[in-house]
């Protein structure tokens, strides 16, 4: 590093671009003031499948299946209020910290009725017809929440904490 990371101090030093010879816009700025940032996702992924197989007589079967593969997603940042942030103008505030909540979530469920004959005349000819139905129904929904202003980079960082709450998305 050519700049020093801390104050005279100790705290850690905001860097202004134009004092190193940069624009706004190529976003320089002393990496230790996101450390402070949080960036945490989980995902919960359910794969299932259940068939069962019924003989209504030694040559007629039915068959019946379900499927569902289920997906959870959450996602958590917060942008400390040190840093700074892209704006079509170059960089700007976080405006004391800003903070995103998000949650993805999917159903996908797959029902599926067979009734299969199965025939054989002799060696030579045999006959196997299937009959059968399938039903598949996707839901989902998504929301995404955002809120700025915060009293501490650390502790008090999550939505419930924020001075402003920003419009949330939802799908």
């Amino acid at each position: 590093p050519t700049v020093e990371p801390y104050n005279a101090d100790g705290s850690v030093k905001i860097i202004d671009p134009a004092s190193i010879g940069a624009y706004a816009y190529e976003g320089f700025q002393n990496p230790l003031l996101l450390t402070k940032g949080v960036n945490k996702s989980n995902t919960i992924f359910l794969i299932g499948n259940v068939a069962g197989e019924y003989d209504i007589l030694s040559n007629l079967k039915f068959r019946s299946s379900v499927a569902v593969n289920y997906n959870n997603y959450r996602q958590n940042n917060y942008i400390p209020s040190t840093a700074s942030i892209a704006t079509p103008n170059g960089t700007g505030s976080s405006n004391n910290g800003t903070a995103t909540q998000s949650q993805a979530q999917q159903t996908n469920t797959f029902f599926e009725n067979t009734v299969t004959w199965d025939k054989e005349f002799n060696e030579n000819h045999r006959l196997n017809l299937l009959v059968g139905t399938s039903w598949q129904i996707t839901k989902s929904n998504a929301f995404s929440a955002s809120g700025q202003g915060f009293p501490d980079d650390t502790y008090l960082n999550n939505l419930s904490s924020a001075a402003v709450t920003l419009p949330a998305t939802g799908t």
